[in-house]
């Protein structure tokens, strides 16, 4: 009977310590994330990427609250801004905010239609851009969700999901990937996907698609570019920006 008792100890303290080694293995990411966030500074991406004595580029795609912050964070850390705005975007952001963020080189602004992506010429001025610059960070955040579901939404809404967020996002990435290519510095590209592309929810299965197809380009364009740049899908659920600004949820996050 001694012995079974004997037995019995070791395996319950046995599985009492698997069990406190589990819950301490877990308990730490949430304590890591916020040291992270309140310790930690934040990365000096310009001794990541770019030339260190040169002007070096960050390219803004897709002008909303979040990519505005981004120009923000960037600038402080010593880069030029390249702004590209599309004259076709549902979210009507203005790129004057833009402009009043306080850079040591200077900002540009190009255009693009993608209303007409398909045309040879619409990425055109993009192109032109970014000959002969030496590229540090490329921010990419096309997204188009419509305010209606599969159900209610119309047709025209479901073309606009797709034609944006599918369409415009592989020709842009296309574009731009002989310029990665060919950039005389290694550099990063941030594509801003959703997880509703890794978790999604049948009644918006047009939106998670198109998102799902955004991070499998992003993994696609990384397997070209690998030597040459580092690639990232930022897949938040939601963010609090201009279009969905008064959005309360537990997984809402701002933009800064």
């Amino acid at each position: 009977m001694a012995l079974l008792d004997y037995a019995f100890a070791i395996l319950y303290y046995t599985f009492w310590c698997i069990g406190v080694l589990v819950f301490m293995c877990h308990s730490t990411r949430p304590l890591a994330t916020l040291f992270r966030y309140f310790k930690k500074p934040l990365p000096q991406f310009k001794e990541l990427y770019g030339r260190k004595n040169e002007p070096s580029w960050v390219v803004l795609i897709g002008l909303d609250d979040l990519t505005l912050e981004y120009g923000r964070l960037l600038a402080d850390q010593g880069f030029q801004l390249l702004i590209c705005k599309d004259l076709s975007s549902p979210h009507r952001f203005s790129s004057a905010k833009f402009h009043e963020i306080k850079v040591e080189g200077s900002i540009e602004e190009i255009t693009f239609d993608s209303a007409e992506c398909t045309k040879p010429e619409c990425f055109k001025h993009l192109q032109v851009a970014l000959e002969d610059k030496n590229l540090a960070l490329i921010v990419c955040n096309i997204d188009y969700m419509s305010d209606s579901n599969e159900a209610s939404s119309n047709l025209n809404s479901v073309q606009k999901t797709v034609e944006l967020n599918c369409t415009t996002f592989g020709l842009i990435m296309r574009t731009i990937l002989p310029y990665v290519r060919e950039n005389k510095a290694r550099c990063g590209i941030l594509n801003v996907t959703s997880m509703m592309g890794v978790e999604g929810f049948p009644t918006y299965a047009t939106y998670c698609g198109a998102q799902a197809y955004q991070n499998f380009m992003t993994i696609g364009l990384w397997k070209f570019v690998q030597e040459k740049a580092d690639c990232l899908s930022y897949q938040p659920y939601i963010v609090r920006k201009n279009t969905f600004e008064n959005v309360e949820s537990f997984f809402a996050i701002s933009p800064r």
